[in-house]
């Protein structure tokens, strides 16, 4: 019998496509705005054939959108919240590697805290309108 796809097997499925240091640094990149291949090929410091699949994957999952201008293929991610995730992770890594006393949790909010007073403006731009040249269905997040 055939099982229907879980939410969790979704969500680990998307979050798999970054479980790479290359493509990690190529989210990174991204966050800062669209890059041709070429430019995502020095950043990782991989041949062209092994950056485009990584780029392959990462699309796949649905992290990012492809546009092709004249020779040129240029990527960008779907939706912004990366960063916050990245933020997250970093949390994760910091609160994993601090003792469990009341001082550090008090710095971890602190930090927490101010990490969230960034992300409220970002939130605030968030477009929910559909791509033109993509099905209703699959709209994405941009920035206005």
């Amino acid at each position: 019998t055939l099982q229907k796809e879980t939410r969790s097997d979704v969500r680990s499925g998307i979050i798999k496509a970054l479980a790479h240091p290359s493509r990690v640094r190529i989210a990174e990149a991204l966050i800062e705005g669209e890059r041709c291949v070429q430019d995502l090929t020095t950043l990782v410091g991989s041949d062209i054939s092994t950056v485009s699949k990584h780029l392959s994957i990462m699309k796949r999952s649905g992290w990012l959108v492809v546009e092709k201008r004249g020779l040129h293929q240029f990527y960008r991610l779907r939706c912004p919240c990366l960063l916050e995730f990245f933020r997250c992770v970093d949390l994760i890594d910091l609160l994993a590697k601090k003792n469990k006393n009341a001082d550090h949790f008090a710095d971890i909010f602190i930090w927490l805290f101010n990490e969230i007073e960034i992300i409220k403006p970002q939130a605030q731009k968030l477009d929910f309108s559909p791509p033109q040249n993509q099905p209703q269905a699959h709209a994405n997040l941009r920035l206005r």
